[in-house]
């Protein structure tokens, strides 16, 4: 029987030790490493209506004094625009609020610095004030950020980004027959710039819509019927009435079907009179037009074509 080397063993087992050493090292770095300073997005409300105003706060929890930063952000253009970017009280003597782009969604390299005093606690950056322009869920998030310590050296800095719902309507309760508009909203699931669902407020539930000659046909209670009708032109959502709709629907062919009849009948008129104009002109003269002209000219004495007639001899 082979015996098993004694060295090989030894050597087998100082290796094992070294990797479970070098794993516990690195999940003790990562666990009991330094720690990290966070920056939170924080909206002023998380639902807003299209031609609204909110505010974002961007807010930092520093692990040290914080002696400067800079940081960009992005934004879904369709959806909301920037108006307006204010410093946090801790950053107004050196504040810069980057470049406003709302062509591409972004605020560029917004930055600032302080000589002291340094702020050590929780505290607000800056404040961005947005408008919403479209219904839809907007995303908001914070690209090249970068914080210094007091003596301007980069300290480790994370960042939790946030989202906005931006709905088109909200009105009071839905009951059917009643003429207010249903508790909810429309939402631009995927950005398309058409609306997929209903919201209901009151239910909580996403309800089916469906798009009908530029218009959304709503079923706000889900019970699979249609109750009311939005126009995104105007505005305006009405109770849905499917027969005066089908009327409608019945009545356009009709009127399109009569029109073009009635330019028909116009062209068909004005073609007989002027065949008929036509053959007038070409017709030859009746036959009793003709015998009565012959009869008058033979009962018409004619002259004498002499000049001096001789006078008859008595």
């Amino acid at each position: 029987m082979r015996q098993q080397n004694p060295l090989k063993s030894y050597t087998v087992g100082i290796f094992t030790l070294i990797l479970l050493t070098s794993f516990f090292l690195s999940c003790s770095n990562t666990v009991f490493g330094e720690e990290v300073s966070e920056i939170n997005l924080i909206p002023s409300s998380n639902q807003i209506l299209v031609g609204q105003e909110f505010t974002l706060t961007l807010s930092i929890n520093p692990t040290e004094a914080i002696g400067g930063w800079s940081l960009s952000l992005r934004f879904n253009q369709a959806l909301i625009q920037a108006t307006n970017i204010t410093p946090g009280i801790d950053w107004t003597a050196f504040f810069n609020q980057g470049e406003i782009n709302n062509l591409n969604g972004t605020i560029a390299e917004i930055q600032t610095w302080s000589t002291g005093p340094y702020p050590t606690t929780t505290h607000t950056l800056c404040s961005i004030r947005f408008q919403a322009i479209y219904a839809g869920i907007c995303h908001l998030s914070i690209e090249q950020v970068q914080v210094t310590n007091t003596s301007f050296q980069t300290i480790p800095v994370s960042s939790k980004n946030t989202t906005v719902t931006i709905v088109e309507t909200s009105g009071g309760n839905d009951s059917q027959g009643s003429n207010e508009e249903p508790d909810g909203y429309l939402t631009d699931t995927d950005q398309d710039g058409i609306y997929d669902t209903f919201h209901n407020n009151e239910t909580e539930n996403d309800t089916t819509i469906q798009k009908h000659n530029n218009r959304y046909l709503i079923d706000s209670d889900g019970d699979g019927i249609w109750d009311y009708l939005f126009d995104p032109q105007t505005k305006e959502m009405t109770q849905y009435h499917p027969t005066s709709e089908a009327e409608q629907q019945d009545s356009t062919p009709l009127f399109i079907l009569g029109s073009i009849l009635g330019v028909i009948l116009i062209f068909f008129v004005i073609f007989l009179l002027l065949t008929r104009k036509k053959k007038n002109k070409s017709a030859p003269l009746p036959q009793s037009f003709e015998s009565e002209k012959l009869v008058m000219e033979k009962a018409t004495p004619k002259k004498s074509s002499t000049k001096n007639p001789r006078k008859p001899v008595k």
